[in-house]
């Protein structure tokens, strides 16, 4: 098999799994879109947020879904327009992405600020049943502030119980948590105040979503690379002579 005959199948099949990415951050986008966040996520992340991150999502797969239809044409047909158009538009997005990855690296250190900013708007949330059934057991925390049990009146921790997490210790424990309304001095809760848990959790999470940027990027550099490979070579009539 010829070296042009070869890019052109892995061309295509780079495109393919385009396309199946595409469908699957569409079909993500469209569920975030439709589907109701949960009250406690609300608490700390807008709905706003939630929704410019759907509308995100669902143009990302259309944009990825349009451009596996010119790769995957252009390749098939070995139409140079079609695959000149690709080019230009993965070098677009290229960009785009390459911009965007840069902003989230430095403003990544304003998560702590916002997060932190939205628990401090919470007032007592002893008879907030979203926070206390919803939230704390998610992310295994206890309290609004930046101190165990605190937000809660008096101190009272409600829904931080808790029996096989390595984060347990006894309210008799923790000195900014207090006893009463059936919680007792020896009574196990939660440990870590919710606001650093958190930004924790969003900064864990944000590493692997790191990684994955990287390498849709080295995917998307590979995919520039073998598209102008496969263009240069249908321009200089070179195809015919190796088919």
């Amino acid at each position: 098999m010829s070296c042009f005959k070869c890019s052109k199948y892995i061309l295509f099949a780079f495109n393919l799994l385009i396309w199946l990415a595409g469908g699957a951050i569409l079909g993500i986008g469209i569920f975030m879109k439709v589907s109701k966040p949960d009250a406690a996520v609300l608490k700390i992340l807008p709905s706003e947020g939630i929704q410019i991150s759907a509308n995100l999502m669902i143009a990302a797969g259309v944009i990825m879904f349009v451009l596996a239809f010119f790769g995957c044409c252009g390749a098939a047909k070995e139409n140079q327009c079609l695959l000149s158009m690709y080019f230009t538009l993965l070098i677009i997005v290229f960009g785009v992405q390459l911009s965007l990855f840069i902003w989230s690296m430095v403003s990544k250190n304003s998560l702590d600020k916002n997060v932190t900013l939205a628990f401090e708007k919470m007032d007592d949330i002893s008879a907030d049943k979203d926070f206390t059934n919803g939230l704390q057991p998610f992310f295994k925390c206890c309290g609004s502030k930046a101190d165990p049990c605190a937000g809660f009146a008096g101190n009272v921790p409600i829904g931080c119980e808790c029996k096989d997490s390595d984060h347990c210790k006894a309210v008799s424990e923790l000195p900014t948590c207090s006893a009463g309304d059936g919680i007792t001095a020896d009574t196990r809760i939660y440990s870590r105040a919710c606001p650093r848990v958190v930004i924790d959790t969003f900064k864990s999470n944000s590493k692997l979503a790191l990684g994955i940027s990287i390498g849709v990027l080295v995917f998307q550099m590979f995919g520039i690379a073998i598209s102008m490979f496969v263009c240069c070579k249908i321009r200089s009539g070179q195809s015919e002579m190796l088919a």
